[in-house]
């Protein structure tokens, strides 16, 4: 994947595959601090910031410790099922949301969503994401991107090398980026899929597309017509976020609470502007414990995920930090 962006003239920042303990000195030619992580592993689980070298080889432990405990849970990577994870070590990208947005609270990265169909490429949208907390774990995705239409642009272009660099024939396309100064960026993955969580669902609701019908249609070879990008004006906002024990700055709960969503009001949370509807099916069962934050749980770290609507981006942005900093006290205590 690296070579291919390469090819397309895209930096990356220096990495090393770590296959076991032994290639551990390998990572001595990264710059400190750098992450090791699951190399096919998603949601973040088990990885580390190393921020001195001699913390490398105690940090795999714990990596190993919890790889296992998410085997278990059936968690797993699916191209593995015991033994030596794959693990890759690479450095931090030095990303910044300046020369960016002109308002706070926006992530240092995105993403555009797109199709290949017959080997050309179809950006569709771009969805923003809200502030990562601690090491890097995401609490919420966002339609539209408030960037304007020009940064717009250029990332879609930088995209759009990658995507043909591939040689991709039919599929989903879902590519992250970090954002840089200087309007610069790196590219943290694309893969041939579609967005993960409820990111299908923002398109339907902010742009009227429906992106899995589309998906559906090229795979299938159906006759469709993909639309341009952000053709339509977007008609809402919407947002996925994080059910998660912490607050916005990453915060740990100071108090043990039940996953109760029925017992919130979510009006009360988010403001009058704002529905708020629970994805069951992202989320563990209503009445169990609610899970305590840790830095290396990832996405093991969420009760669920809700999805939000608004009537802007500006008031959709505020209603997700509210929830965020609001529904430890909304829950019940576990008794």
């Amino acid at each position: 994947m690296r070579q291919h962006w390469a090819a397309a003239g895209i930096p990356q920042p220096l990495f090393c595959p770590v296959r076991s303990l032994d290639d551990l000195p390998g990572t001595r030619k990264l710059r400190l601090p750098f992450l090791i992580k699951l190399a096919y592993g998603a949601g973040s689980i088990a990885q580390q910031i190393i921020r001195r070298h001699d913390e490398s080889e105690s940090a795999v432990m714990r990596m190993l410790d919890l790889t296992e405990v998410t085997r278990q849970q059936g968690d797993h990577e699916f191209s593995e099922s015991q033994g030596f994870p794959q693990l890759i070590a690479e450095e931090i990208i030095e990303s910044t949301t300046d020369s960016w947005y002109e308002e706070e609270g926006y992530g240092d990265y995105l993403s555009v969503e797109g199709l290949v169909r017959d080997g050309q490429y179809y950006p569709i949208a771009m969805t923003s994401r809200l502030r990562t907390i601690e090491p890097f774990t995401e609490l919420g995705n966002v339609a539209p991107c408030v960037l304007d239409s020009e940064k717009k642009q250029r990332i879609v272009q930088w995209v759009s090398r990658s995507i043909d660099a591939l040689g991709l024939q039919n599929c989903a396309t879902h590519t992250e980026l970090k954002l840089m100064a200087n309007g610069e960026v790196s590219f943290l993955e694309t893969a041939a899929r579609m967005g993960g969580v409820a990111i299908a669902k923002e398109l339907d609701e902010v742009f009227g597309v429906d992106y899995v019908g589309l998906f559906l249609d090229v795979i299938l070879g159906n006759e469709c017509e993909i639309p341009g990008f952000e053709e339509t004006p977007p008609r809402c906002a919407a947002a996925s976020i994080a059910l998660i024990g912490c607050d916005s700055l990453g915060t740990q709960w100071t108090s043990s609470r039940v996953f109760a969503p029925s017992q919130v009001d979510w009006k009360a949370l988010t403001g009058h502007e704002t529905s708020v509807n629970v994805e069951l099916a992202q989320s563990i069962s209503p009445g169990a414990p609610f899970p305590p934050y840790d830095l290396s749980g990832g996405v093991l770290n969420y009760a669920g995920q809700a999805f939000l609507i608004s009537t802007d981006a500006s008031t959709l942005k505020a209603s997700a930090y509210k929830l965020l900093d609001g529904l430890e006290q909304q829950l019940p205590e576990s008794v």
